[in-house]
């Protein structure tokens, strides 16, 4: 029987004894280009998709989406409630704070060859809670430019890594280190 593969870097028909091969070969040429790669099979139409994500454009797509958001804030909806206490302001800056942790995690991983332990859940809690305390109290103008400029400053710094460092993240599972469009992604879809 034959496969209908769809992917960004290929589509057609493989019978499903050579797909193996064929999707190793485009997983190794996509690893080499820096994308990030996901694959669909719905079992009960014999259908597999090859999807692959380059992580530089996920971070531009959601940079794009989150600078309309600054483009079009108002001082109200800044200060709009969501829940548990955030508002649509101090979720923002709840954004830029963990990518600016992230690019300094970088930066020190870069200069040491190590990386810093990931916080557990009751840490993770804990900070963010302190953030979105002090986050309160920074203005709508000063939050824009500073959730924009932290943005643009940790996209640029994961888009120049090298493969081998990329491949050392995804290996210590903090993909999530340079797929910065994942975390804006989950926020902003309660914002947009």
């Amino acid at each position: 029987m034959d496969i209908p593969v769809y992917g960004s870097r290929s589509s057609g028909f493989f019978r499903p004894s050579s797909f193996a091969t064929h999707a190793s070969r485009e997983i190794h040429n996509s690893e080499r280009r820096g994308a990030a790669h996901r694959f669909s099979i719905d079992v009960r139409s014999d259908r597999v998709v090859l999807l692959f994500v380059d992580y530089r454009e996920e971070n531009r797509e959601q940079n794009t989406l989150m600078k309309a958001l600054l483009d079009r804030i108002t001082e109200e909806e800044w200060n709009r409630s969501l829940n548990g206490g955030w508002t649509v302001g101090t979720m923002l800056c709840h954004l830029a704070f963990w990518d600016q942790m992230t690019l300094e995690r970088l930066k020190a991983y870069r200069k040491t060859g190590s990386f810093a332990p990931v916080p557990d859940a009751e840490n993770i809690d804990a900070v963010n809670s302190s953030v979105r305390l002090l986050a309160a109290s920074i203005p709508l103008a000063e939050g824009v430019n500073l959730v924009r400029s932290i943005t643009d400053a940790i996209d640029e710094y994961v888009a120049g890594l090298t493969t081998d460092e990329i491949e050392a993240l995804k290996s210590s599972g903090r993909d999530r280190w340079f797929r910065r469009g994942l975390h804006r992604q989950h926020h902003l879809q309660k914002l947009i």
